[in-house]
């Protein structure tokens, strides 16, 4: 089984995924990553299908293991 264990998550840690473009009009924000283009740059590099959520972290102290 693939996964990440996160053994400490500081108050800046968030997902962060592509968003919900289109929805709007319901009511539902886009959000998602600021940077799309670098989401999915990482997810590439790492071997990610594409569209994979990423954890991000603002201050650091974050715990993976």
């Amino acid at each position: 089984m693939n996964g990440l264990r996160v053994e400490a998550a500081p108050p800046g840690l968030s997902v962060q995924d592509e968003g919900r473009a289109g929805h709007r009009r319901h009511g539902i924000p886009a959000a998602g990553a600021m940077d799309r283009l670098a989401l999915a740059v990482a997810n590439r590099l790492v071997g990610n299908p594409p569209g994979t959520a990423a954890l991000e972290t603002v201050l650091g102290g974050a715990r993976f293991g």
